[in-house]
């Protein structure tokens, strides 16, 4: 059945308003960590969506959920040097669904990797840059190697190659 409702302002048209939405993000999301300009921003984008989407949908009944797993057994993990906290992937599963079934928004696990993730977002950013900057494993380019680099503007414009 559909229904005609007002949200922020602008008349919409929904059919049905039950129901509930969940969405995957990581705990990664509230720090950019070394080697993750891809990964953090994305799964920081993934949360800020959710969390309007809950400001949206929720006065219109449909439930709103938001996962930020840590570490979890996958393809992914597999491949990865670091792993801290790591559970198994049916573990997370049943974190996320005991979260969904208590009606929480924000559902973070597991414990120890959520208190550590708190813990990271709470500190200065010289601190978080001395603690995990170091060992970084992006490559350092210094500028005589990056001028030997193809691609250079100021080669090209030599007609260096």
């Amino acid at each position: 059945m559909a229904a005609r409702r007002e949200l922020r302002g602008r008349s919409v048209l929904l059919v049905g308003t039950t129901g509930g939405l969940v969405g995957v993000s990581s705990l990664a999301a509230g720090r950019g960590f070394a080697a993750g300009t891809a990964y953090c921003p994305s799964k920081a984008g993934v949360s800020v969506l959710f969390e309007c989407l809950r400001t949206d949908l929720t006065p219109l009944g449909i439930s709103v959920h938001l996962a930020e797993p840590g570490f979890f057994t996958s393809g992914l993990s597999g491949r990865l040097s670091r792993t801290p906290f790591i559970i198994p992937a049916r573990r997370a599963a049943e974190e996320l669904l005991a979260g969904v079934e208590r009606g929480r928004f924000r559902i973070r696990y597991p414990g120890k990797a959520r208190l550590y993730a708190a813990l990271l977002r709470a500190l200065p950013d010289p601190l978080f840059d001395k603690l995990m900057g170091a060992g970084h494993p992006v490559r350092k380019i210094s500028p005589s190697t990056q001028s030997r680099q193809s691609g250079d503007p100021e080669r090209e414009a030599d007609g260096r190659q």
